[in-house]
């Protein structure tokens, strides 16, 4: 017997960026449970039942009807054999359980959605321990329900050293049903109020709906792409460069892309898209695969008088960060937390001025794989940079809409990219300000009426809606890649604007609060 219940928007966020992901562990935590000496296998298998039974989050199996994501909340008895009874590593002993790669461990890749959503395997080390290692998905535990199940294992290797024996049940199957069925109601019934108030309070904001089949129509057709040339010199020293400054080829590329907006658009808070997984070390690539799937939005400021050592850490920063919550900027931007995966698909693509790929390869012989990515179509209206990498050289590709053109003529573009690029793996605490100057900075607005002017026609242009004196987009938290879009648009038209860190832009926890107070102050008395 089975319950099925809706996921709750947290969930289905966690889910959808599994499906996004190029990497078959995207999403999935994985925890290896010291259990310590003198223990068999068949005493770790008892620890496992009666450690698992305690959790029942760890009895849900996920279900994809039509883009439509529900959970099915399976009593104990309908769990995996393999999960119920973990089966030993084979092989001889591991010397150190806590580094092993995942995939060593469990080499059949997970599928929340397939019939083993979670996993378990028992490891013995040289010196004797028995490990549990477990391997579940976000939206199945949390880091919080994690650190739980690490101090229910203490409790429970306790009682098999002085209690052995069958596996008593510490919690009524059917009450640990109802009981985790009943809360994740309850968090639905909050989660649709929330969705409703903020579906509204941006249907006002927008003043108009824009259907799938409209956003998806065949744009025009992309300019470029232009390319530039790294020799396998350039690309030996940036490899060096990342392991010496403790930096991915995605950390490099972005940093550069960061310097060389700062040096066309001053105070500039730029939002690059970059891919969801970013596990590019050396041999490595996320695009090994044959997908560019750009995803994340990750905005960095640039201090001022800041090296690129400093620029370079900044990236790292929020690059961990988007790891560490990696789906939380896609929840934060209120407009795409009711639709569909396959409308989020494509509307999280159209965020961006930049987005930017990069491509390790192993060998020369895939090298033009990144060229042909960049020449069919770039993944969104702006401006698309293809870095690839290869032993024998690489290229630097960057294609754009005719709408959108690039701030300068694309070749100039991407020979001071490339310049950036050699200037970062030669010497990174060099200044951004002491990079070769670009255009001249835009003149100060010192009249408020005319910034005023400005600002509520970049709103119009940008959003589409009307704006005035009276009706302010950010009152209410605001959108922070269309604050980022709107910044870079008043930039280009000459007016100095700050905008502060997508991760501090405020978002109100009741829009429908916000919506009423907004519509009583409109209402004549």
């Amino acid at each position: 017997m089975s319950t099925r219940v809706p996921c709750t928007p947290y969930q289905w966020m966690q889910l959808l960026g599994t499906r996004l992901s190029a990497d078959p562990y995207s999403g999935f935590l994985g925890r290896a449970l010291d259990l310590g000496p003198g223990l068999s296998v068949a005493d770790g298998r008892l620890i496992a039942e009666r450690l698992l039974r305690r959790h029942a989050a760890l009895r849900v199996r996920f279900l994809d009807e039509e883009g439509h994501i529900a959970q099915d909340v399976r009593p104990w008895s309908a769990l995996p054999a393999g999960l119920s009874a973990p089966d030993p590593l084979p092989g001889p002993p591991v010397a150190a359980v806590p580094g092993l790669p995942l995939q060593s461990v469990f080499p059949e890749p997970p599928d929340p959605f397939g019939d083993h959503p979670a996993q378990a395997r028992l490891v013995t080390d040289t010196a004797g321990h028995l490990w549990l290692c477990l391997l579940v998905h976000h939206a199945q535990v949390d880091a919080h329900s994690m650190g739980r199940l690490v101090a229910s294992a203490a409790e429970e290797v306790a009682a098999v050293a002085t209690t052995p024996g069958p596996a008593p049940v510490s919690v009524a199957e059917s009450t640990a049903t109802e009981a985790y069925t009943t809360a994740v109601r309850a968090l639905n019934a909050r989660s649709a109020e929330d969705c409703a108030g903020a579906a509204e309070y941006w249907r006002e904001q927008y003043g108009h709906h824009t259907r799938f089949a409209d956003m998806s129509a065949p744009g025009p057709a992309p300019r470029g792409p232009a390319r530039a040339a790294l020799s396998a010199d350039d690309v030996r020293a940036l490899m060096d460069a990342g392991r010496r400054l403790n930096a991915t080829p995605t950390m490099l590329a972005h940093t550069a892309l960061v310097a060389l907006a700062h040096r066309h658009l001053p105070d500039a808070v730029v939002p690059v898209g970059v891919p969801m997984s970013l596990r590019d070390l050396d041999g490595v690539g996320f695009d090994d695969v044959g997908l560019c799937i750009n995803v994340l939005p990750a905005v960095v400021p640039v201090p001022e008088g800041a090296s690129l050592t400093a620029l370079l850490a900044a990236v790292r920063r929020k690059i961990v960060e988007l790891q560490e919550f990696k789906y939380l900027p896609l929840w934060r931007t209120i407009e795409l937390s009711g639709l569909r995966r396959s409308d989020l698909a494509h509307r999280q693509t159209t965020m961006f001025a930049v987005t930017l790929a990069v491509h390790i390869r192993r060998t020369d012989a895939v090298s033009e794989t990144a060229a042909t990515l960049v020449s069919e179509a770039p993944p969104v209206p702006g401006m698309h940079l293809d870095v690839s990498l290869a032993p024998g050289g690489g290229t630097v590709a960057l294609a754009w809409r005719p709408d959108s053109p690039p701030l300068r003529p694309p070749d100039e573009l991407l020979a001071e990219y490339v310049a950036v690029l050699r200037q970062l793996a030669a010497d990174a605490t060099a200044p951004v300000a002491a990079l070769p100057a670009g255009p001249g900075a835009p003149p100060d607005f010192a009249d408020r009426e005319t910034v005023l002017a400005a600002v509520l026609a970049g709103v119009e242009e940008v959003t589409g809606a009307p704006a005035d004196a009276e009706r302010s987009f950010f009152d209410a938290g605001g959108n922070s890649m269309t604050v980022a879009r709107l910044a870079a648009l008043l930039r280009r038209k000459g007016l100095r604007l700050k905008v502060r860190d997508i991760f501090e832009q405020p978002v109100p926890e009741d829009l429908s609060a916000v919506l009423a107070e907004r519509h009583a102050a409109r209402t004549p008395a």
